[in-house]
């Protein structure tokens, strides 16, 4: 599995960016988005998710770039990245499996990673 660099991908000539870019002001030499479905944010209690779990569930999607495509930050990253520890970063990741909106896997290269599809799957489920 390849690992994806924002920085190596050219966001200024991606044409599904472009908008999101505009709204915010973004240059083409910034760091992309992280694209979040409105109802991630709307549903979010019904889907049972705490704060400290929507932003992990954020950071985490900042990893996908493809429909399919399994993450592998560390928990020292996401940890650092949100000012937390690594034991409150490995809590709040077992309560995102308990809610079933991630899949821990066995990351092919060894490790573990997260499949995020079954988070689809919560948010269509959710909004009917």
């Amino acid at each position: 599995m390849e690992a994806h660099d924002p920085h190596d991908f050219d966001w200024a000539h991606d044409p599904d960016w472009e908008a999101v870019a505009d709204r915010w002001g973004a240059s083409g030499e910034q760091v992309p988005f992280v694209g979040v479905p409105f109802d991630l944010l709307r549903l979010q209690s019904k889907l049972g998710l705490t704060s400290n779990e929507l932003v992990v569930l954020l950071n985490l999607s900042a990893h996908r770039w493809k429909e399919g495509q399994v993450v592998y930050p560390s928990n020292a990253t996401l940890a650092k990245r949100m000012g937390l520890n690594t034991q409150t970063i490995q809590r709040v990741l077992k309560g995102l499996l308990d809610v079933g909106v991630i899949r821990k896997i066995t990351h092919p290269a060894g490790g573990r990673a997260f499949d995020l599809s079954p988070l689809n799957e919560r948010l269509k489920g959710a909004k009917e």
